[in-house]
């Protein structure tokens, strides 16, 4: 059976971090960047995300993608947030995921991956959008490591998953998330 596992979550949460570090901005017409010209071309707005997500599950073939809801506490301290999970009978095969990465890179994401996740047929992959980080982990968890995942108070709603999960963040967006 594959797994991901809770070192692979921090690997891709680690590679996420790093990749969302560092400078950069372009300058308009030859000047300096302002601040909101850079913020705008930055920001995607969580429907963006969103949108990004679904073609990039459409074109990794997968079916039946979710946006779960997002804890409203969690939402409150992270608006830029999306979580996106699909279900699947077996884990995931690396082919359909790579597919799916390459359509993000389509849509102006840098994606690496797979990275390693230390878990057998376990597959990672991280990118960003900035301000945007995203991380795309495939395979099986138990309950036990879905509920490492949860905030607590709703750890004892945990089940096992099968699939591809997509959880995307950002310091700011566009535009706020709608419920």
């Amino acid at each position: 059976m594959r797994r991901v596992g809770t070192a692979a979550a921090v690997t891709g949460a680690a590679v996420l971090v790093l990749a969302g570090c560092g400078g950069g901005g372009g300058a308009k017409g030859g000047g300096e960047p302002t601040a909101s010209a850079s913020r705008t071309a930055a920001s995607p707005t969580v429907d963006d995300v969103r949108r990004d997500i679904r073609a990039a599950v459409a074109a990794g073939g997968f079916e039946r993608l979710t946006f779960p809801a997002i804890d409203p506490e969690v939402s409150h301290r992270t608006p830029c947030m999306v979580l996106a999970r699909v279900d699947t009978a077996a884990p995931p095969e690396q082919a359909p995921l790579d597919k799916l990465a390459g359509e993000l890179r389509l849509r102006g994401w840098k994606v690496v991956g797979p990275v390693p996740t230390g878990q057998l047929h376990g597959f990672d992959y991280a990118g960003d959008k900035r301000p945007w980080i995203l991380d795309v982990s495939a395979g099986s968890l138990s309950k036990e490591q879905m509920a490492a995942r949860m905030p607590p108070g709703k750890k004892d709603r945990a089940q096992s998953f099968t699939g591809v999960m997509i959880d995307a963040v950002a310091r700011e967006c566009g535009a706020p998330a709608r419920p």
